[in-house]
């Protein structure tokens, strides 16, 4: 499975940076949405 490297803002203005693995960039991004957090990807 690939790895991402991400920075994401959260609903309360917390930034966060993680590394994870997903099946799919298109995954990741729906579970951080269902997380309130907007990423960009580095």
């Amino acid at each position: 499975m690939p790895v991402y490297v991400y920075r994401a803002v959260t609903k309360t203005g917390v930034v966060v940076k993680n590394r994870v693995e997903s099946s799919s960039r298109q995954n990741l991004i729906k579970s951080l949405k269902n997380r309130k957090s907007y990423a960009n990807f580095n």
